[in-house]
């Protein structure tokens, strides 16, 4: 499940939680080894990546990614339901014409919390 501003867009193939620690600027080591520093946030990173879709799933994915800022719901790795407010990372894919149909494959990005 993935929900960007009360669309659900297409299952993710992947959908990967990362915690990202936020430290203080007085943070390193100091002469001796000895780590310091004050830990100011934990922040969320998913890490997004869809399989094969058609051109109308790619384009709903496209739609809520170009957003600058989007609440997302999504099951984390507890297998509960999480949300927050997120930026969009940079978006990879590829796309096919098979004649028929546009085909994206390998579509992935990431959102960070904000």
């Amino acid at each position: 499940m993935l929900i960007v501003d009360n669309v659900t867009l297409p299952e993710p193939q992947s959908l990967t939680p990362e915690h990202n620690k936020i430290w203080s600027a007085n943070t390193g080591r100091l002469d001796s080894g000895y780590f310091v520093g004050d830990l100011i946030a934990v922040k969320r990173k998913l890490n997004i990546t869809w399989g094969p879709c058609t051109k109308e799933d790619a384009q709903k994915i496209l739609a809520a990614t170009r957003k600058p800022f989007v609440q997302i719901k999504y099951i984390n790795e507890e297998n509960k339901e999480e949300q927050g407010e997120f930026y969009w990372g940079d978006l990879s894919g590829e796309f096919y014409n098979l004649t028929v149909e546009y085909i994206m494959s390998g579509f992935s990005c990431n959102a960070t919390e904000r």
